[in-house]
């Protein structure tokens, strides 16, 4: 009688739980997102064993398609152009959780999901440096770690010249540290199908990797905590590039669709990263329960940067398929840089970094030097006697100001450019929004060698005190130790 009145309560419970996910998702005004959350909150509270709760990650799948499929216009014209993960899936069945909680591996070491859009390429983007240095300080943390790259190999296009020669050096790097790598939802179901239950944490990287994995996270890891790792407010820097461009309809559609899936990743993470303390603030803003850490932007200073005698010129680097630096060089190039020139001669202006578009090659011109990519940053920065980065929009912290300022070289920015990194103008940078300002701050660097030599011995030991990897590697002890979260089912 007891076994029949169980066996009619789970029944029940499912039951319900599949009407109310088919129900939320067909009422107005109700959209993925918010049921989504309501579920989630279902699944951590119903009183089954996760034997049956397993079944009810499936649902979740099943209830949302809009986690899974791009409904958008923009989005069928491959900005996010995601297929359907249950076409991934096809008939596997949700890992079953009896005999598994155990997070580590046969040696004791704690199991680790990353899943991000590439493997890193640190010398080319930003973003990769610090995905690196995680990488690199949870390896030193002796974690078994795999990384799931969500873009296939042939699409390493976007960052690299010639993926079939240049990509496996990247995959050695992380081979040579332990790192397994694996490519796509379809690489990543092989090992959760025989793996899921023993991972500890999934660390899912910007807002549509969250948006697409956490279903599939909840349903094959159940003892896993997900860990947002936001990078930085994507509704943000769309916002503030609107703002600059004018009312876009598409910069708007775009604005208000990462601001929709990125509270619906809020909402559902066990632990959200932000990069900066501004940022923490403004999601603390929408989600008040959100448990949030700070992870940084990481570098390693210069030992003796070289002195300001010996160096020439101006420099600016960044990836120019991101759309805050095509238009920070449009602007320096049409607004600012005229206006040095007129005071300081003959000056050069080299733009360095990785995808350069040929709309940028096209700002080419006397004393205007269109570099592209380049092996190593730091030999340039060391001969350089001004980094300038005039970004008008943007959010998180920018890779580029830091590395600058680790490489002791001066830095002229925007309130945009300085943002998150605690900078103070005229002791650790020369911040201002304004062209004419911008130009005379530029001025004052390359002439007053006294400030030059403040400025860079300031912004170093900025960089060492707030950016180095003992504080990345101390907020990862904190997630792993947090004695009053509990992993949940």
């Amino acid at each position: 009688m007891c076994r029949h009145l169980t066996f009619n309560v789970k029944r029940f419970c499912l039951s319900g739980i599949e009407i109310l996910a088919r129900s939320l998702t067909g009422l107005p005004g109700v959209s993925g997102d918010k049921a989504y959350s309501f579920l989630r909150k279902a699944y951590r509270c119903v009183p089954l064993p996760d034997r049956v709760k397993r079944r009810l990650g499936r649902r979740l799948l099943q209830a949302n398609p809009d986690m899974m499929q791009a409904d958008l216009a923009w989005k069928a014209r491959s900005i996010l152009g995601f297929p359907s993960l249950l076409s991934c899936i096809g008939d596997a069945t949700p890992l079953a959780c009896e005999n598994t909680g155990n997070s580590k591996d046969s040696t004791g070491r704690t199991k680790v999901l990353v899943v991000e859009h590439r493997i890193p390429t640190p010398d080319r983007t930003s973003g990769s440096v610090r995905l690196d240095a995680i990488l690199r300080a949870m390896h030193d943390m002796d974690w078994d770690v795999t990384i799931v790259s969500d873009s296939p190999r042939q699409e390493y296009h976007w960052v690299l010249k010639n993926v079939a020669t240049e990509l496996p050096r990247y995959e050695r790097r992380l081979n040579d540290l332990g790192i397994r790598v694996c490519y796509e939802v379809q690489g990543l179901m092989q090992i959760l199908k025989q793996e899921g239950g023993h991972f500890r944490f999934a660390f899912l990287s910007y807002p549509e990797i969250a948006y697409r994995y956490t279903p599939l996270v909840r349903a094959f890891m159940p003892w896993a905590e997900l860990i947002y790792d936001t990078v930085d407010l994507h509704f943000l820097r769309f916002r503030r590039e609107a703002e600059i461009k004018g009312m876009d309809p598409e910069l708007q559609m775009r604005t208000d669709h990462y601001e929709r899936i990125e509270t619906a990743n809020l909402q559902s993470a066990d632990v959200v990263i932000a990069i900066t303390g501004e940022e923490k603030g403004k999601i603390l803003e929408r989600v008040p329960e959100a448990v949030v850490e700070i992870i940084p932007n990481i570098h390693q200073v210069a030992d003796r940067p070289a002195a300001c005698s010996e160096r020439n010129g101006l420099v600016f680097i960044g990836h120019y398929l991101h759309a805050p630096n095509v238009d920070a060089v449009k602007y320096f190039v049409s607004d600012i840089f005229p206006r040095v020139r007129a005071r300081l001669g003959e000056v050069d202006f080299f733009m360095l970094g990785s995808s350069m578009t040929e709309e940028v090659k096209r700002l080419a011109s006397p004393g205007v030097h269109a570099v592209g990519y380049v092996e190593d940053p730091d030999a340039w920065f060391g001969k350089a006697r001004v980094f300038v980065a005039p970004l008008r929009f943007g959010a998180g912290m920018k890779g580029k100001i830091g590395h600058s300022l680790s490489c002791g070289l001066p830095v002229v920015t925007t309130s945009i450019g300085a943002e998150g990194m605690g900078l103070q103008h005229g002791t650790h940078a020369m911040i201002d929004d304004d062209a004419r300002s911008f130009a005379d701050n530029i001025v004052r660097v390359y002439e007053d060698d006294s400030l030059w030599r403040r400025l860079s011995a300031n912004g170093v030991a900025h960089v060492r005190k707030h950016f180095s990897q003992q504080t990345l590697e101390h907020a990862l002890v904190r997630i792993a130790s947090n004695p009053e979260r509990k992993v949940r089912p």
